[in-house]
């Protein structure tokens, strides 16, 4: 009976396979217009490769929701457009249809800025501009808050990295897994997914480069392949003026006047990088509307689904997430206490 069910199974999607991308290709022509082929020009000539998706029959212009991001896709400008918003996704230099080589994290908040202050612009904009992403596009909604542009109305992230707090170090401590990445984004145009999914090969460098005995800086020899970036990264251990320029700062955060929501979890990595953004932000600005919710999640979960077996713990019911609100007072940092509800 197995065996039936299974070649049903395998018969009915040889049957109907063929068939699904012209339909796919069908029902997105006729439910949505997409633009493939925007490149945004930024006030020092460079050009930031974005893909805009409408639903189709709109005839007054509307909300835009934007994810800034160094990984191609589109799925979510599609679902955004779906729920009657325009959908964009903008692309970091380098990415895309960008020309230039990709450099993470640096230029993020004039470019997002850039290409917020151009969806404002166009006809089928009402001027209104949400951001929204997890990973690397929950960094690009606070660099572009560093200088808040007046279209920019709301904030949606989770798993947010925070450079400079949690990557490509985490207490000042240097990660090996940033050499990966860094390599992973810039190696090619599209990304490198074949090498960067090769757990043995990085264990392999790690061990070698240990037992050799080398100076840090000497990993990228140790590989056989330059890695400027990394270099770059480790010029600046502590948490100086290169990585303050990436992300509001102290009192920048005082004006970040519009609504935010931050999404981590117990067990993600990310969690340090969200909680800075949550804590820095109610630190400085005694009215911030940042909430956050938190819950029994890791990076992996927060893109998918809750499970009721986690990291090897098992939930004879489903957990529920907290979410907290928070307002701090007090003048000096010895003084402050934080006044929080929890739901």
């Amino acid at each position: 009976m197995e065996l039936i069910w299974k070649y049903i199974s395998f018969d009915a999607y040889r049957a109907f396979g063929p068939l699904v991308a012209s339909l796919d290709a069908e029902d997105n022509g006729r439910r949505y217009a997409v633009d493939n082929e925007i490149l945004i020009r930024t006030p020092d000539g460079a050009s930031i490769s974005a893909v805009v998706i409408r639903p189709n029959g709109s005839t007054s212009p509307l909300p835009t929701l934007l994810e800034f991001t160094i990984y191609d896709s589109q799925t979510y400008a599609k679902e955004c457009a779906a729920h009657g918003y325009v959908g964009v996704v903008a692309y970091v230099r380098g990415k895309h249809k960008n020309p230039n080589r990709a450099v993470p994290y640096q230029r993020d908040g004039d470019d997002a800025r850039a290409v917020i202050n151009w969806i404002a612009k166009q006809p089928w904009s009402d001027g209104r501009v949400g951001m929204y992403g997890d990973g690397y596009s929950g960094f690009t909604p606070w660099a572009a808050a560093k200088r808040l542009p007046p279209a920019l109305k709301a904030i949606a992230t989770s798993a947010s990295a925070a450079p400079g707090i949690d990557v490509p170090m985490e207490g000042n401590v240097f990660q090996n897994s940033a050499y990966r990445w860094s390599s992973h984004m810039t190696n090619t145009k599209a990304s490198d997914e074949k090498n960067y999914n090769d757990d043995a090969r990085w264990r392999s460098l790690d061990q070698k480069w240990y037992r050799s005995g080398r100076r840090y800086r000497d990993m990228g020899r140790v590989y056989g392949k330059p890695n400027p970036i990394f270099i770059r990264w480790l010029n600046h251990p502590s948490y100086d003026r290169y990585w303050q320029k990436m992300v509001p700062y102290r009192e920048q955060f005082a004006h970040i006047n519009i609504p935010v929501l931050t999404t981590t979890g117990y067990y993600a990595a990310s969690e340090p990088g969200d909680l800075y953004y949550f804590t820095q932000h109610h630190r400085y600005n005694a009215h911030a509307d940042h909430k956050l919710l938190i819950g029994p999640y890791d990076d992996n979960l927060m893109r998918h689904a809750p499970s009721a077996a986690l990291h090897g713990y098992q939930s004879t019911r489903p957990r529920s997430p907290i979410f907290v609100s928070c307002a701090i007072s007090g003048s000096t940092t010895s003084s402050r206490a934080a006044h929080c509800r929890r739901y």
